[in-house]
């Protein structure tokens, strides 16, 4: 099923709405290899790899899934 890229990511929990929408816009998302420009995009959530990028947590080996719930999982541990 196709996706809206920030609708995608929001659900994941990669942030708000608003704060996906930016980090899409800065070129910090990825989507195939690629770097997304549009929140708009429409990516298959099963398909598609879809990675918020941050360089300085960027590891060679992760793949885009790996890479986003690694992402959140250090995300929830800061909240706690």
């Amino acid at each position: 099923m196709a996706l809206r890229l920030d609708k995608y990511l929001t659900e994941l929990g990669a942030g708000t709405r608003s704060e996906v929408k930016k980090q899409i816009k800065a070129g910090l998302v990825t989507v195939n290899g690629a770097v997304a420009k549009k929140p708009e995009q429409k990516v298959d959530e099963t398909g598609d790899e879809v990675c918020p990028v941050s360089y300085t947590h960027l590891r060679a080996h992760e793949t885009g899934r790996n890479l986003v719930c690694r992402l959140l999982l250090e995300k929830k541990k800061k909240q706690e």
